[in-house]
């Protein structure tokens, strides 16, 4: 399971749909956390993040912009096109 705080969403289909529950893994991936890592390791401002003032939180809306800001960081990180750029800076405020 993944997206924008997805720990959320996993306490509220725990509690009102306990039969999907069931069959979910306990991985879950926050978006929002590779968000977070590249505003500090990088100087730009990733994309896909500066259209989160217009999200209206529906569930297919977040669906589409949480793939599309994956897409973005699987590029940076694993394409190798903007990998430098973002290991740089790891470590750096340490």
């Amino acid at each position: 399971m993944g997206g924008h705080s997805p720990s959320f969403d996993r306490a509220f289909i725990h509690e009102k749909m306990p039969t999907l529950d069931h069959y979910l893994s306990h991985r879950m991936l926050d978006v929002s956390t590779l968000r977070e890592l590249w505003k500090s390791w990088c100087s730009e401002v990733p994309p896909a993040s500066q259209d989160a003032t217009h999200f209206r939180h529906r569930a297919l809306e977040d669906c589409m912009t949480c793939l599309e800001e994956l897409k973005f960081y699987r590029k940076y990180l694993y394409d190798g096109s903007g990998r430098q750029a973002f290991f740089d800076g790891v470590g750096r405020d340490l």
